[in-house]
């Protein structure tokens, strides 16, 4: 092999190793777009999740306050109504 053969094969191999790490390059672009979209919908979707569970939370505080007053009004009734011997 000649000098000038070698020349040309080790351009043609830097040639197609350009090409496979533009390739590449391209490839890894396109997986983390693509990662990125999907971690966005992820939150999204834990959003909207904890959104609706804090709604839920807040509702049975309420539900349990209201129930609590209601039993401290029932034991002050029933205290009032049956005193003690």
């Amino acid at each position: 092999m000649t000098s000038d053969q070698l020349i040309i094969e080790v351009g043609k191999l830097l040639g197609q190793l350009g090409l496979f790490g533009i390739a590449s390059y391209w490839i890894q672009k396109g997986i983390d777009n693509s990662a990125s979209k999907r971690l966005e919908e992820f939150k999204s979707t834990l959003n909207l999740i904890h959104a609706k569970e804090t709604t839920l939370h807040e509702k049975r505080f309420l539900v349990i306050e209201e129930l609590n007053g209601k039993l401290v009004d029932l034991d002050y009734a029933m205290r009032t109504l049956t005193p003690p011997p």
